[in-house]
C-alpha cells in the first residue's frame, strides 16, 4: 500500500479465502502462496489483516496490525495449514477468534517467522466467546517449529482463554526470544483439552523454555 484514500472508517483484510458459510458454497484447497503484504497498517483503518487460506506459505508480510486471522463461526470441516511464512513488523502473527458456535478441524502453525512490534498483541493468538451452554472446539492445535521475537509486553504463543475446547494440542521446537519470559508459552489451565504435548521449545540462547499455567 503506497497511496491508499485516507478516511477509512473501518479495518482492511487484504486476502482471505477462508471457509465460506453453508448458505453462501464452500471453499476447498484454497491456498495464498509467495505472495506480498507490504505496508499495510495506519492509513487510517481500524484493524489490517493480510491473509488467511486452508493452506498458507511462502508468504512474506511488513507493516500490518494481525498477519492471519479467521473467525470461524460455524463448523469448518478443512484442515488449516500455515506454514513457511514470514511476518516482520506485525502487532500478531496469527489470531484465531472462536465464536461460540465454531469448530475447527486440525490446526497446523509451523516454522513460520514472527517479529512482532507494540506492546500487546502474541505471535499465535487463540480465544474464544464466552456462553454457558456451547464451546468453540479445535479437534487438534499444532505450533510447531516456529521462531518468534518480539518488545517487551509481547506475547509469544498464547492460548489463554478457558471457552475453547482443544482436542489434542502440541506445541513443540519453538525458538522464542522475549524480554518477558514468562509470556512466552502461556496456556491456560482452565483449557479444556484431550492430550497436551509440549516439549522442546527453547529461548534463542538454547537454554529450555518451560510454559506458563496461569
Amino acid at each position: 500500500y503506497t497511496d491508499p484514500m485516507e478516511g477509512n472508517k473501518d479495518g482492511i483484510t487484504v486476502s482471505s479465502i477462508f471457509w465460506a458459510r453453508g448458505d453462501q458454497g464452500s471453499a476447498t484447497n484454497a491456498q495464498i502462496t509467495n505472495c506480498q503484504f507490504l505496508g499495510i497498517s495506519g492509513h487510517g483503518f481500524t484493524y489490517s489483516h493480510a491473509f488467511g487460506a486452508q493452506e498458507c506459505f511462502g508468504n512474506f508480510v511488513d507493516g500490518c496490525d494481525t498477519g492471519t486471522y479467521a473467525e470461524p463461526i460455524q463448523f469448518e470441516q478443512a484442515p488449516c495449514y500455515i506454514h513457511d511464512n514470514h511476518y516482520k513488523n506485525v502487532g500478531e502473527g496469527v489470531q484465531m477468534t472462536f465464536h461460540r458456535t465454531g469448530k475447527e478441524a486440525p490446526w497446523r502453525f509451523e516454522h513460520n517467522r514472527i517479529e512482532l512490534i507494540g506492546n500487546h498483541g502474541a505471535a499465535v493468538s487463540f480465544s474464544g466467546e464466552p456462553d454457558n451452554q456451547n464451546r468453540p472446539v479445535v479437534a487438534a492445535m499444532t505450533v510447531i517449529g516456529n521462531r518468534i521475537t518480539g518488545p517487551p509486553g509481547q506475547s509469544g504463543i498464547r492460548i489463554t482463554n478457558d471457552h475453547v475446547t482443544v482436542g489434542d494440542l502440541t506445541v513443540t521446537d519453538n525458538t522464542i526470544d522475549l524480554p518477558d519470559r514468562a509470556r512466552e508459552i502461556v496456556i491456560d489451565k482452565g483449557l479444556i483439552l484431550g492430550t497436551l504435548l509440549v516439549q522442546g521449545n527453547r529461548h534463542a540462547d538454547g537454554s529450555p523454555l518451560r510454559a506458563n499455567h496461569p
